[in-house]
């Protein structure tokens, strides 16, 4: 992980909650396997997955 000295914590916050929905999501086995045959209905089950997700 790169620490350089211009890195402040709002940035290290921002950073942590995108990383964090990011693991959520491959948590969802349709997500990581993708069953869906379309793009559009696997963007329709991220979308889904983000909003279960969603605290």
């Amino acid at each position: 992980m790169l620490t350089g000295g211009n890195i402040n914590d709002c940035t290290m916050v921002s950073r942590n909650v995108v990383e964090r929905c990011f693991n959520r999501l491959k948590q969802s086995r349709a997500i990581a396997t993708r069953f869906d045959k379309t793009a559009t209905s696997h963007h329709g089950m991220i979308d889904l997955a983000t909003l279960l997700n969603w605290p």
